[in-house]
């Protein structure tokens, strides 16, 4: 049952947030940079701060949330824990039609972080995908 709901509700935020990226012009994809057709992200254009030495993930500390678990959401920091679950992660330039560079990073199936680099952007964003949900 509820695998079920969870398989419902990502359905419906991957159909938000296709919309959004529709309306926003996030086609802009290039053959170098693949985008899954659910995804509300452009392609990664520029780095910045939130990045740690080792390039390709978010630094522990920066705030974000699981865009997957809307109701669960809140924007907190990224512990080193969290940051060596991610089993991959991607540097976008915006999501929800924003312009606030962040992190994509996946830890499972049902679990996919949104981490940027300051509390207004994560703010800005949380409020955003929010105001989209059904």
């Amino acid at each position: 049952m509820a695998q079920s709901s969870h398989r419902t509700a990502r359905r419906r935020v991957a159909a938000i947030l296709m919309a959004t990226a529709a309306v926003c012009g996030a086609d802009a994809a290039t053959p170098d940079t693949p985008q899954t057709p659910a995804s509300p992200l452009r392609p990664p254009e520029r780095t910045v701060a939130a990045r740690d030495d080792a390039g390709g993930r978010p630094r522990a500390g920066a705030l974000g949330f699981d865009w997957l678990r809307p109701r669960s959401a809140a924007c907190r920091p990224v512990s080193d824990r969290l940051v060596q679950r991610f089993a991959r992660c991607r540097r976008e330039p915006g999501a929800f039609g924003l312009d606030d560079a962040v992190y994509v990073c996946t830890v499972g199936d049902r679990s996919e972080y949104l981490v940027f680099d300051d509390r207004r952007a994560c703010e800005r964003n949380l409020e955003a995908m929010h105001a989209n949900a059904p």
